[in-house]
């Protein structure tokens, strides 16, 4: 009987504190992509990773049950542990699998006593006997170790054919054991089922896309450096790869037959790409090129309070993600199917084929109901840029770069919309109803740092719409920069801060009444029979901290502010700056409730024109 000291069954890991890391996990990687383990040694039920350590800090499955730790053999891994909190103890690389090592069976020879060595006298004769008979075939006299009373002869004295071991000469006069040592030989052919494996090279393990191999199995991995990630065998005959997806991974459209150069029509690639994801986690990556699309691109996610619904769509950056369209109805339209349904879509540059036309993006509520404002799904839109295709601010543009139709709770973040040159057209971001449901009440959008150039209006805020906040934006060119049109039906809450506005008409139109609006440290250069602010119909209004300036040397008919009709509740104007301008604040006959105080002026023809009524001028209120 031989022993051999085992290696640890089950593994398990401490936390910085000595104790059992119950509660971490440990992630596995290769190349900085995910890399699936196994619980068992034949590979066919992958652990999770990161791998979750049970109330003993041992690896376990997703159920919490402790499990061996199996990796692939040939595969370098790389280990991080994490603590229950989330925090990386520690990171290990060039881990791998301990392969069994294959030996023959090693054999000491026994004389015809029993005992190890062939003794004189009894087994051969010292200066007589030239050969000994083994117990059995060696192969080659190469797999022999042979010694007289200890002494090892060379491997060119003796010569072994079958079991008969032949020696060049006598054994030597004066020699009382032979010892002999052989080792099996081993068999050498074609590797029996699942005995090769990726450290073998049976098949390339990495490369570009058009070198994968025909996979051996399901299951088989292949790193491609055309995608930059890792691809699995999901079919042998006839192949099919799939993504790795999860832990943050993507679905690449060039796996799909996407083409980035901008000839061929991506519509089937998408589709295929979006069908593979897992349902209702949906995540496409389009790397750098240019993505030509024959017909309006529309998705479809349905999802409920239990079952809610993921969608993102990633581009390489604006400017280097290009999505081009056949002809004015094409774009991409999301339809979110309820309240519980998150979209991000980033990194990409819409191209308008026309001068005018359909939407770059369209963000749909299509339910007929949705839930309540503090229960919408969070989207996100970063890094996207809507122009024409024919470049910045020439002929073609969207009719409406982002239209979003009842969908709620949406943040922008560093998008750029652009109209055509010559006359302002189309909209850079419009608010409005869901087609479906009219009473629903969409709230809570967010822009920051976004821009709006050469637009009819900027930001259209209609329909039902409630909680906008426009934060560091710039508003450049356009007709008119953000307008509360006469179509809004109860449009609540404007926030506007530190932004920058200069517009050709009207830097802030108020068709209709919106109350619980504040501008706040913003910049408006006023031009010609033009108003920075123009509430023409007034509720709660909040205007604090502001510089208002001509942008001509002789002013014709510029206003800083002009406030209409009082609908409800009171206004300020306070702590601001009024700059060269033919009327600095214009309370019209129909204002009301206006306190105006506290402001700084400068070259102003006039500096407060009050036609209302109850409205204070200087001093305070109480």
């Amino acid at each position: 009987m031989s022993v051999a000291l085992a290696e640890s069954p089950i593994l398990s890991f401490l936390n910085n504190a000595g104790l059992l890391n119950a509660g971490g996990s440990l992630l596995t990687q290769v190349g900085g992509v995910n890399y699936p383990t196994y619980q068992d040694s034949a590979g066919a039920t992958p652990l999770p990773n990161p791998i979750p350590l049970n109330s003993r800090g041992e690896i376990s499955n997703s159920s919490g049950i402790s499990c061996q730790l199996f990796l692939q053999t040939g595969i370098q891994y790389a280990f991080t542990l994490f603590d229950s909190l989330g925090n990386q103890l520690w990171t290990a690389s060039d881990v791998m699998a301990i392969a069994p090592i294959a030996v023959g069976n090693m054999t000491d020879e026994k004389g015809s006593g029993g005992q190890v060595g062939f003794v004189n006298g009894v087994d051969f004769t010292a200066g007589t006997t030239t050969s000994l008979t083994l117990s059995q075939n060696y192969g080659s006299a190469s797999n022999l170790w042979v010694a007289f009373d200890g002494v090892e002869q060379g491997g060119d004295t003796y010569t072994l054919s079958g079991n008969t071991l032949t020696f060049n000469a006598v054994i030597p006069v004066g020699t009382n054991k032979v010892y002999v040592k052989g080792g099996t030989a081993l068999t050498v052919g074609t590797p029996g089922t699942n005995t090769v494996g990726i450290a073998n090279f049976s098949f390339p393990v990495f490369g570009p896309t058009s070198a994968r191999p025909v996979p051996q199995s399901i299951g088989q991995m292949y790193y491609d450096t055309t995608l930059g990630q890792s691809v699995v065998a999901t079919a042998v005959s006839p192949a099919k790869w799939q993504n790795v997806v999860g832990n943050y991974d993507h679905v690449n459209v060039l796996q799909f037959g996407a083409d980035p150069t901008g000839v061929a029509d991506c519509t089937a690639a998408l589709t295929a790409a979006i069908a593979s994801c897992p349902t209702n986690q949906v995540n496409i990556y389009f790397p750098a090129g240019t993505y030509y699309f024959a017909t309006q691109q529309t998705i479809t996610m349905t999802s409920t309070q239990t079952n809610p619904a993921g969608l993102a769509i990633r581009g390489a950056g604006s400017g280097i993600t290009l999505f081009k369209f056949a002809a004015a109805s094409s774009g991409f339209t999301i339809l979110y199917g309820s309240a519980w349904t998150g979209v991000r879509v980033e990194g990409i540059s819409f191209l308008s084929p026309t001068a005018g036309g359909n939407a770059g993006l369209t963000l749909e509520q299509n339910a007929t109901f949705a839930t309540g404002q503090g229960q919408y799904s969070l989207s996100t839109m970063r890094d996207l840029e809507f122009r024409g295709s024919d470049g910045f601010n020439e002929t073609n543009y969207w009719g409406n770069c982002c239209s979003v139709l009842g969908a709620s709770n949406i943040n922008w973040y560093d998008c750029t919309f652009y109209g055509p040159t010559g006359t302002p057209f189309g909209a850079g971001i419009s608010l409005g109803y869901a087609p479906n449901d009219h009473t629903i009440i969409p709230v809570v959008y967010n822009l920051d740092g976004c821009s709006f150039t050469h637009l009819q209006s900027g930001l259209v805020y209609g329909g039902n719409c409630q909680g906008v906040t426009v934060s560091k934006c710039n508003f450049t060119g356009n007709f008119v920069g953000i307008i509360v049109p006469n179509t809004a039906v109860a449009p609540d809450q404007l926030t506007v801060n530190s932004s920058q506005f200069a517009n050709i008409n009207d830097s802030v139109l108020f068709q209709v009444f919106c109350q619980a609006v504040s501008f706040v440290n913003c910049f408006f250069l006023v031009l010609n029979n033009s108003v920075g602010i123009n509430a023409a119909q007034m509720a709660n209004l909040s205007i604090v901290g502001n510089i208002f300036s001509t942008a001509n040397g002789s002013p014709v008919n510029q206003q800083g502010v002009q406030i209409g009709t009082y609908e409800q509740g009171a206004g300020v104007i306070t702590g601001n700056q009024f700059n060269g301008l033919t009327i600095a604040i214009a309370l019209l006959a129909a204002s009301q409730f206006v306190n105006v105080q506290s402001n700084c002026y400068s070259g102003n023809g006039t500096n407060v024109n009050n036609a209302g009524t109850n409205n204070t001028i200087g001093g305070g209120s109480q």
